[in-house]
């Protein structure tokens, strides 16, 4: 846990009823939502500063760690609401590669993208965390087409842990939203495993007499069952000679009984239990594969000083070939974020990039440095902004656009001094192509994230209280941002003020009176039939039109008509897509948005689907709610349902009389809401892939 997670923790304190109470929101009527003072005022909402009296964990589903006494025999029935935790999307295959769709064509797809990151950083209960909470502030990711293998790295206390103490287990859960949404983008998801923690390690590595290793069935039915893809392991403590045999074993066993099972395996404890990282590949770390015909971990995650002991990561990438591996594959150089941020010493820019193949992948470590150094700036809506922008050169590079990433300054010689200054960093976009999984039609984004400070349904506020649940975020766009022209960075956003549905649309506020925005990177044939659409909110007249480039290069531009004002301000732009646009296969869709004058403007949605596959979920079903616990005049409920097909994601919402409360969204069959006010009923709504909406199930609590 790092040290801003503990400021955070003695800042906020956590839990209580008073603390973080998901939906226990202040219940908007549609007239109120409609108003100008809720729509663009420049910080109309904001996080409140949560002071719960007594220190602790709330209620409810709750992360945590497992050691030996959890592991020995386990099953789904010794986690407490286990069920909340399973991820609702399987990994999705990505589409074949084409470089003529990258924002650097002379980019190596070859080079593999592997992070290690916090996945409830910013979370006042960071030990043991809420999967869906209150906190407006939490950090989500929304770069995923860059990740090949994308890993949790918190530590998490076990379920009878005390609030300062812990102890923290074994093994960590990855967040099940952060799972959901790595396999919509086609990752890779990997949990933790941490050692040394408490009790003898002999116990982690026992062996029955059938030849089985109980804590890796435990393992194995762990993956299958809240459905992520394996783990990483990271022995960082010396153990025996035996033990380290035993482990070798348990994970060939592993890797038998589970072949689907990813293992990325850290450079710390050698074969023969010493604790002496290598900071390279060679013959003492590279036993941990296992061999060709023989396979123990998938890959080895190298420690941080490998420009020191193989600058230039030849030597690895040799010593992996000769043991018969592909070294981009299984290799893995670990560049050092936490302290480094945008300034690391491991500067893998100068052996990756266009032009370029490096000898092995890019392994990094607490990528999201950005959002753990953002302190008290996190609790405000511009605070959060300048560190999202932050966020976006990361990824994109100092320009904020893929196509033009690199850095504009020198690292400085010993790394970890400019921490925040993205002029120092390449952009992952520098080094690791765009990857995609968008084959088919219905293609919708509302560029939700999975996070806000308030909720919005159709253009109305329904609800003006912070949320996080990181599974609810969409298909992220290809490129953040790429336009041409190219615009300065920060000009091109992420508007937390306003929003269509969720609670962020794209802002742009340039100078600039036309750009073209390039959004999905694909792969599929359209149909006579299709039409696409996008909402607006300007206060000036925006003409907007779909361009499609096609797989031979040539472009179909679409018309978009302009529709009625609506009553929140929003103009819906429709328009059919031809049939000569249909003759050839789809790689990239495109935004044109043009005006008079300078465009400021707010992107609600952008949707592409054809007319006859417009998909309306059935009414839902099974809908039932149990109270778990009541105080005052809320209640907290474990709501649940029988999923469908047709549904991607689940609203519930507090209806009484003309008030409408949004209680929460998931993309589950089930919702644990810690606050439902008395009264009143609940509403269940699914929306489809197209953005289409079910009638309303109803309950009362």
């Amino acid at each position: 846990m790092t040290s801003l997670s503990r400021r955070t923790l003695l800042r906020f304190g956590a839990a209580g009823a008073g603390a973080a109470t998901l939906g226990a929101h202040s219940a908007l009527s549609p007239a109120r939502a409609e108003t100008s003072s809720d729509l663009g005022s420049t910080e109309p909402f904001v996080a409140p500063t949560m002071t719960p009296a007594e220190p602790g964990f709330p209620e409810g589903p709750l992360s945590r760690g497992f050691l030996i006494d959890d592991l020995a025999d386990w099953s789904p029935e010794s986690v407490e609401y286990a069920e909340n935790f399973r991820s609702a999307v399987p990994l999705r295959e990505r589409i074949p590669h084409d470089p003529d769709t990258q924002a650097h064509p002379d980019l190596s797809a070859a080079t593999r993208y592997l992070a290690l990151e916090i996945d409830y950083d910013g979370s006042s209960y960071e030990p043991r965390a809420q999967i869906d909470g209150a906190e407006g502030y939490a950090w989500t990711q929304r770069f995923w087409p860059y990740y090949d293998v994308w890993g949790s790295w918190h530590g998490q206390m076990v379920e009878d842990s005390t609030y300062e103490d812990g102890p923290y287990g074994l093994i960590d859960l990855p967040n099940p939203g952060f799972v959901e949404m790595a396999h919509l983008h086609g990752a890779k998801a990997i949990g933790g495993w941490f050692w040394p923690r408490d009790g003898e390690f002999a116990a982690y590595v026992e062996q029955r007499e059938d030849g089985s290793f109980p804590v890796a069935d435990a393992m194995i039915a762990m993956r299958r069952y809240f459905g992520f893809d394996g783990f990483f392991i990271n022995q960082e403590a010396a153990i025996t000679a035996g033990e380290a045999e035993q482990l070798a074993e348990m994970l060939r066993y592993l890797r038998a009984e589970d072949p689907e099972h990813y293992l990325c395996y850290y450079d710390a404890v050698l074969p023969d239990g010493e604790l002496d990282y290598q900071n390279r590949l060679n013959e003492k770390n590279l036993p941990w594969l296992g061999t060709p015909e023989d396979r123990l971990a998938d890959s080895i995650f190298i420690n941080y000083d490998w420009p020191t002991a193989d600058p230039c990561l030849t030597g690895s990438a040799q010593a992996v070939r000769a043991a018969g591996f592909d070294p981009l594959q299984v290799g893995f150089a670990g560049v050092e974020h936490q302290k480094g941020g945008f300034d690391p010493r491991e500067v893998f820019g100068d052996l990756a990039h266009p032009g370029a193949e490096p000898p092995l992948s890019m392994g990094n470590f607490v990528s999201q440095s950005y959002w753990s150094r953002a302190g008290e700036d996190m609790l405000s809506v511009q605070g959060r902004r300048r560190f999202r922008t932050l966020e976006q050169q990361f990824f994109s590079g100092p320009s904020g656009n893929p196509a033009t990433s690199g850095r504009v300054i020198d690292p400085t010689p010993d790394g970890r001094t400019d921490v925040l200054n993205p002029e120092r960093y390449d952009g992952v976009a520098h080094m690791i192509i765009e990857k995609s999984t968008v084959d088919a039609l219905p293609i919708r984004t509302t560029f939700g994230i999975g996070v806000g400070s308030h909720f919005r349904l159709d253009g109305r506020v329904v609800s003006t209280w912070p949320w996080n649940n990181a599974g609810i975020g969409q298909t992220n766009p290809t490129w953040q941002y790429w336009t041409e022209p190219e615009l300065p960075v920060g000009e091109v956003f992420l508007d937390e003020t306003i929003a269509w549905e969720d609670a962020t649309s794209l802002g742009i506020a340039t100078e600039s009176t036309e750009v073209e925005l390039h959004l999905f990177k694909m792969a599929l044939s359209l149909h006579p039939g299709s039409f696409a659409s996008t909402r607006i909110r300007s206060a000036t007249t925006v003409k907007a039109a779909v361009v499609l480039t096609h797989d031979d290069g040539s472009r179909s531009r679409v018309r978009l008509h302009r529709g009625e004002l609506d009553e929140g301000g929003w103009v819906l732009h429709r328009g059919p897509i031809l049939p000569r646009a249909t003759r050839r296969p789809v790689t990239r869709v495109s935004l044109e948005l043009s005006s008079e004058a300078a465009l400021s403007l707010n992107v609600g949605e952008v949707l592409l689907v054809k007319n006859s596959e417009i998909t309306v979920p059935t009414a839902p079903t099974g809908f039932s709610a149990e109270v778990a616990s009541s105080d005052g005049d809320t209640r907290a409920v474990q709501f649940g349902w029988k999923q469908q097909d047709a549904a991607e994601f689940w609203d519930l919402i507090h209806v009484d009389g003309e008030q409408r409360t949004w209680l929460g969204r998931t993309r589950r069959d089930r919702l644990y809401v810690h606050a439902v006010p008395t009264g009143g009923s609940v509403q269940l709504v699914a929306t489809s892939a197209d953005g289409s909406r079910s009638e309303a199930a109803s309950t009362r609590v």
